[in-house]
């Protein structure tokens, strides 16, 4: 244990390109033993590792080996890979949704105010890794993000935001659920399939405005609109 402290202080502050790349090669295609040692030593390497392992997988074009490498950033040092959040401004957007999917593997929920920028990014299917990340760390900055994505201007990101509501268990995702059923502000141009998965949303949260909701639906033809079916 001391001399792999000795190894990890080292690392920290002479760690370099090279070194990496010969621990990374070895660990995506060496023996098992030689794949394992080269992991051990790359997760206490310190902020060092974690950057070169992020630039490699950008460039990384197997698919098998992108995996191994996001696994192996999930395993290391948490306080190395909030560093991590410095790339969130990448301009190429499957860093940034990686990135996104690591810190919310990590459970730190220090991480959401940083997160929270990745809203406002050009490709949805980064917002969509923040939403469900938002879910993972939860809290009450997760469940703004979770809410605020409702309102997002991609059909698909906005439909698995209203899904993700039922994960939550608090008043504000409780509140945006009724919301959306009736169509209260903000939601006043909620529509019927955006309302629908709100009613499952409240029911699988066991929410009495589920109940309310099919009532209305039994109750009322003109529930969902005269020109919805």
């Amino acid at each position: 244990r001391e001399r792999g402290e000795l190894l990890r202080q080292a690392l920290s502050r002479v760690g370099n390109e090279k070194l990496f790349k010969e621990l990374a090669d070895a660990h995506l295609g060496g023996d098992d033993v030689a794949a394992g040692e080269a992991a051990e030593i790359l997760k206490h390497a310190g902020s060092r590792a974690v950057e070169y392992l992020v630039e490699r997988l950008a460039t990384e074009e197997d698919r098998a080996r992108r995996a191994t490498l996001v696994t192996l950033l999930k395993e290391m040092d948490r306080a190395s890979v909030r560093a991590l959040t410095d790339r969130l401004s990448d301009p190429r957007w499957f860093l940034v949704r990686n990135v996104i999917h690591i810190l919310g593997e990590l459970g730190d929920t220090s991480v959401l105010p940083a997160l929270a920028g990745s809203a406002r990014h050009s490709d949805p299917r980064v917002r969509k890794e923040l939403v469900a990340t938002a879910v993972k760390l939860g809290g009450p900055d997760g469940e703004a993000l979770v809410i605020a994505a409702c309102g997002d201007p991609d059909r698909s990101v906005l439909l698995m935001a209203v899904r993700s509501l039922s994960e939550l268990g608090g008043l504000p995702s409780e509140d945006a659920i009724a919301g959306i059923i009736r169509k209260a502000a903000p939601f006043g141009s909620a529509d019927a399939e955006m309302r629908r998965e709100a009613i499952e949303a409240a029911g699988r949260r066991r929410l009495d405005v589920a109940v309310e909701a099919l009532h209305d639906v039994l109750r009322r033809k003109g529930f969902l609109g005269y020109a919805e079916s």
